[in-house]
């Protein structure tokens, strides 16, 4: 039987996440000079945060239609694969992991595929603002 609250966890989780990347977008955006309006905020999102990116993007075009500066953004998202090295014998490469409820509030936990031993996850884990692309007041000749 599903549990009706994990759904409702689930886009609460994607809303905040949203709500911290629109106040350090917001932030930035405030301490620019001439800006008119922000276009588009790229993000990289690891796989192993299991963030839903249609919930993301849902949840960047509600937060963004509050603020005159940011109505009309898009968010684009590039999703960032999982990556391990093995603490025992140096293995690097490529995670798989696959669709389990739990991963939303635990990590995987990875095991080395050469020699067993304990791997630490160096990529797939962050959500990070990559740029953003904003509208600029030009300035006028003077003549």
């Amino acid at each position: 039987m599903r549990n009706p609250s994990r759904k409702r966890w689930d886009r609460l989780h994607e809303l905040s996440v949203a709500g911290g990347i629109f106040q350090a977008v917001l932030d930035a955006l405030k301490s620019m000079e001439g800006v008119r309006g922000l276009k588009t905020v790229r993000v990289e999102v690891g796989e192993l945060t299991f963030l839903n990116p249609q919930q993301l993007k849902f949840a960047w075009e509600v937060l963004s239609e509050q603020n005159e500066l940011t109505r009309g953004s898009v968010m684009e998202i590039e999703r960032i694969s999982p990556r391990g090295q093995c603490e025992r014998c140096g293995w690097e490469g490529s995670l798989r992991t696959e669709e389990d409820p739990t991963y939303h509030f635990i990590t995987p936990i990875f095991s080395c595929p050469s020699c067993g031993g304990d791997i630490t996850i160096v990529r797939g884990l962050e959500t990070k603002v990559k740029n953003i692309v904003v509208d600029i007041e030009e300035e006028e000749d003077a003549e």
